[in-house]
């Protein structure tokens, strides 16, 4: 078992959740903050991002980055913000998008 545990683990991993403020993304970090990996969370919105921030980290390691991911710019802040926090990153998960009720 400790074999599986190493090959498996997420302890220091570094890694993004874009969305991460909010349903999926929030749960999807809350669990990989628990892991033991530091995760930065991206969301438009700087409260929401902030909040959620703070409420993971009593878990662990969580960073917040404000960044609106339909334009050139804000890509380029969110992976400007990414360099100043880590090193390198490990894994992306690309959650970030909108539903709006329409077929």
């Amino acid at each position: 078992m400790s074999y599986l545990n190493n090959l498996f683990s997420l302890e220091g991993k570094n890694i993004l959740v874009t969305g991460g403020a909010k349903g999926l993304g929030y749960m999807m970090a809350d669990c990989l903050v628990k892991a033991g990996a530091n995760v930065i969370i991206a969301s438009r919105s700087e409260e929401d991002c902030e909040k959620a921030a703070t409420d993971l980290g009593a878990f662990g390691s969580c960073t917040a980055i404000s960044a609106d991911l339909s334009s050139s710019e804000g890509i380029a802040a969110l992976a400007d913000g990414v360099k100043s926090n880590f090193s390198a990153l490990h894994v992306l998960i690309n959650n970030s998008g909108r539903t709006w009720g329409a077929s």
